[in-house]
Order: C-alpha cells, then sequence, then structure tokens
C-alpha cells in the first residue's frame, strides 16, 4: 500500500511545495539558533514495516550538520509529551534537537551529515531515541557508524530508499548506476511499531525533495 507525504506540521523555516514538482526545503542561515532548524512531518502515523522513497538533491555547499529522516515518531507518553506528537507541536515551534532525542520513541537516520566542525567528516548513522536518563547521547546510536561513507554531492540527484522491518533498518542511495547501501540489526533494539515520518535539514542546509512515497504492508 502506498501513502503520499502529506504536511500536518510546517516547516520551522523556508520550504515551497509545486504540485507534482517536488518540494525545496531550507534551514535558517544562523548556524547554533535552534530556531533555524526546518521540520516536516506526516500528517498520517504509520504501522509495522515501512519503506520510504524520494529524489534528494542537496542544495547547499555546506560541510557540516546533518539531514534526518525520522521513522515511526510519538512521544514517549510522559508528562506532556503525549504519543501522539501533534499534541505538543507547539513545544517545537523552536525545533531544539533535545526536544527530539529527550522526548521522541524513534529510529532515525544522519544521511549527507556532515561533523560539526568543517573538517570535511561524513557518515550515515541510525540511532533510536530518546536518550535515557543520565546516558551520553552516544548510547543512542545504533552500530555500525558507517563513517567516511555516504557522501552527497552538491547538485547531484540521488533516489534513496529506506526501510524499516522488526529485523533491520536499511537504507540505500543511488545515482546514475552507482549505489551504496547501510544496513543495521534492530533486533535487540527496542521495537518501534508505529508512528508519524519526518524530514528535518539543520540550519543552513538546504535540499530538494521529490517523488516522496511511503509504503506499508496491507
Amino acid at each position: 500500500m502506498r501513502y503520499l507525504f502529506y504536511i500536518f506540521l510546517a516547516w520551522a523555516l523556508n520550504v515551497s511545495f509545486k504540485s507534482g514538482k517536488g518540494a525545496r526545503g531550507s534551514g535558517g542561515n544562523s548556524e547554533w539558533n535552534d530556531a533555524h532548524h526546518a521540520v516536516l512531518w506526516t500528517k498520517d502515523s504509520f504501522s509495522g514495516d515501512v519503506k520510504i522513497e524520494f529524489d534528494y538533491t542537496k542544495t547547499d555547499h555546506e560541510n557540516r550538520f546533518v539531514n534526518i529522516l525520522y521513522i515511526q515518531a510519538t512521544g514517549h507518553g510522559k508528562g506532556v509529551h503525549e504519543r501522539d506528537i501533534s499534541e505538543w507541536k507547539k513545544k517545537r515551534e523552536v525545533p531544539a534537537m533535545r526536544e527530539y532525542f529527550e522526548n521522541m520513541n524513534v529510529f532515525l537516520i544522519s544521511y549527507a551529515a556532515f561533523g560539526n566542525s568543517g573538517d570535511g567528516t561524513h557518515y550515515i548513522r541510525a540511532r533510536r531515541y530518546p536518550k535515557l536518563d543520565e546516558k551520553p547521547f552516544k548510547q543512542t546510536l545504533i552500530e555500525p557508524s558507517y563513517d567516511d561513507q555516504g557522501l552527497f554531492e552538491t547538485g547531484k540527484t540521488y533516489h534513496i530508499t529506506a526501510i524499516k522491518n522488526k529485523e533491520q533498518l536499511y537504507f540505500k542511495m543511488e545515482s546514475k548506476g552507482d549505489q551504496s547501501t547501510f544496513t543495521w540489526d534492530i533486533q535487540k533494539v527496542e521495537p518501534i511499531e508505529q508512528g508519524r515520518i519526518g524530514i528535518l535539514l539543520m540550519y543552513t542546509r538546504s535540499a530538494f525533495y521529490k517523488n516522496i512515497k511511503i509504503y506499508t504492508k496491507e
């Protein structure tokens, strides 16, 4: 079964949609300012195994910060952070990363991702939020970390396929006959059964998205 990508929360900053032509989004140009992240969530939640496809073009020349694909996000259910994330969307009007990694149950994949120092370090990584109390952020990492792999070139279009099932997370990037595939075993990771799909661009990052499709099993 295929679902198209619907908006229910606006991007924090700039985004433009043209019917059938895709979406251009960008974070703000003020680095280290949480209000300058851009985030988009689906209107619907998706249960069970899920497959996400889209065409992605990096339109910035930045060699810092990350793009994130969130897979099946819910709140952790404590206090105001209800399982339905739309119920606490006002707390994310400034989309500080801490609101996500402390308060959401979600798998995520960082792609077109760079370290923060600007030395060109790049990677593809998967994580499972939330960070447990008193534990370091690195505890959210799902091994392996694909360091210095998965480099996205500016202006080049890649077809992305991401799959989450009970056994693994899967991420594939394809462009003009070249492809790279990344997988993570999640059988020993606390499972997530349903939630919304989201896209995040950190400050100073921009991209063009097209042909976004989400599939679940009938």
